[in-house]
C-alpha cells in the first residue's frame, strides 16, 4: 500500500512503496512474527512445534514486531515451566522501498530496520 514519503521536498510530493523484506526460505522451525500476526496461533505453532519433537524453534521479528517476538519466547519459556534455552540475537535488514515521483519515475531506495532473531530450544 502506497503511503507518503518522508524527508525532503521531492519526498513530499512522491509516493512510497515498501517492498516484502527478504528471508531465506523458511523450515520447519521458523517463526516469522509480524504486527499483523496473531498471537496465539503463533504460539500454538511454536508449542506444537516443540511437542512434536523439533529440537527448536527460531521466532523471527523485524523492527517494530521485535517486542512481540520477545514475548512469544517468553511466553514459550513459561509455559514450559523454564525447561527451554532462550538464545536472542539481533541484526540489521536491508529493505527496499520503490519511490514514484511526480515526473512518472520510479526509483529504489534502501533503507536499514532491526531484527531479532530468538531461537528456543529444549535443555
Amino acid at each position: 500500500m502506497p503511503r507518503r514519503g518522508r524527508g525532503g521536498a521531492a519526498a513530499a510530493s512522491a509516493d512510497v512503496s515498501k517492498r516484502p523484506p527478504p528471508r531465506e526460505t523458511p523450515q520447519k522451525h521458523d517463526i516469522y512474527v509480524n504486527n499483523n500476526s496473531q498471537f496465539l496461533a503463533q504460539l500454538s505453532k511454536a508449542q506444537k512445534a516443540l511437542d512434536e519433537g523439533l529440537d527448536h524453534v527460531t521466532i523471527h521479528g523485524l523492527g517494530a514486531a521485535i517486542p512481540l517476538a520477545i514475548n512469544l519466547a517468553m511466553e514459550l519459556q513459561r509455559r514450559f515451566d523454564d525447561s527451554l534455552v532462550v538464545s536472542p540475537a539481533t541484526s540489521t535488514v536491508e529493505l527496499v522501498d520503490d519511490v514514484l515521483l511526480p515526473d512518472g519515475t520510479v526509483t529504489a531506495t534502501t533503507r536499514n530496520n532491526s531484527a531479532m532473531h530468538i531461537t528456543v530450544r529444549r535443555r
